[in-house]
C-alpha cells in the first residue's frame, strides 16, 4: 500500500517536472523612441554651405586683387584747367627805350599790378624780374629816376636824363606819384633835350 502510494506521489513529480508553463507576453512602450544621428534632419537656417575643393580655394586665396581704377592725371589735369575759366587781372603795359645801342632796353610787355600801384612800383618790380639795372633817388612821391641798364642822367649833356609817359602824355610829377588805372600804357624814355618830348 505504502509502495503504491509514493510511486503514483513520484509519478506526479515527475509529470509535473516536464509540463512546461507558458509565460504571458508583455508589451513595452516607449515614450522616447532613440533615433540615430543619420536619422535626425537639421533645422532650417543650420545648414552649412558646401565646402570648396582645397585646389580652389588656395587659387582663389593666390589671386590677386585687381588693381584700382586710376584716372590719366595729365589729361584730367588739363580737361579741369580747360573747363575752369581763367581768373581775370588787371594788367598795364611797359616799355623802356634808351639810345644808342641801347635804344630798347625792354619792348613794351604786359604786367600784372595791384590798385593803388604807381609807375615807380611797376618799373622797379618788371625791371627786378627781367635783370635790368635800376638806380633810384628819393623816396615815394619824390623818387626820381637816376639811371636805368647803365645808362644815367647827364650821360648825354646836362640835360639827358629819363622821362615817363602814360598813354603818351608826359605827367608832371613823379613817378612814384602817379597811381595807375587798369590798361595804361608806360614808356619810360631817355632824352638828351628837355625839349624832346612835350612835357
Amino acid at each position: 500500500m505504502k509502495r503504491s502510494f509514493f510511486g503514483l506521489l513520484i509519478l506526479l513529480l515527475l509529470c509535473g517536472c516536464g509540463v512546461k508553463q507558458e509565460q504571458p507576453e508583455t508589451l513595452t512602450i516607449v515614450d522616447n523612441p532613440v533615433v540615430s544621428e543619420s536619422e535626425v534632419l537639421p533645422e532650417q537656417g543650420d545648414t552649412e554651405p558646401p565646402l570648396q575643393p582645397e585646389n580652389e580655394v588656395k587659387e582663389q586665396a593666390e589671386k590677386p586683387a585687381p588693381p584700382p581704377i586710376q584716372k590719366d592725371l595729365p589729361a584730367e589735369a588739363e580737361r579741369l584747367q580747360r573747363e575752369t575759366p581763367p581768373i581775370a587781372e588787371d594788367t598795364v603795359k611797359i616799355s623802356i627805350k634808351g639810345i644808342g645801342d641801347k635804344a630798347e632796353i625792354l619792348p613794351q610787355t604786359q604786367t600784372p599790378f595791384a590798385e593803388g600801384d604807381t609807375v615807380f612800383d611797376v618799373l622797379f618790380k618788371i625791371t627786378k624780374e627781367n635783370s635790368i639795372q635800376a638806380e633810384f633817388v628819393g623816396s615815394k612821391k619824390s623818387i626820381y629816376i637816376k639811371g636805368i641798364d647803365n645808362l644815367y642822367e647827364f650821360d648825354n649833356g646836362g640835360q639827358s636824363g629819363w622821362v615817363y609817359s602814360v598813354n603818351g602824355e608826359f605827367p608832371k610829377k613823379s613817378c612814384g606819384a602817379y597811381i595807375l588805372k587798369k590798361d595804361d600804357i608806360i614808356a619810360i624814355l631817355y632824352t638828351t633835350s628837355q625839349g624832346e618830348f612835350d612835357l
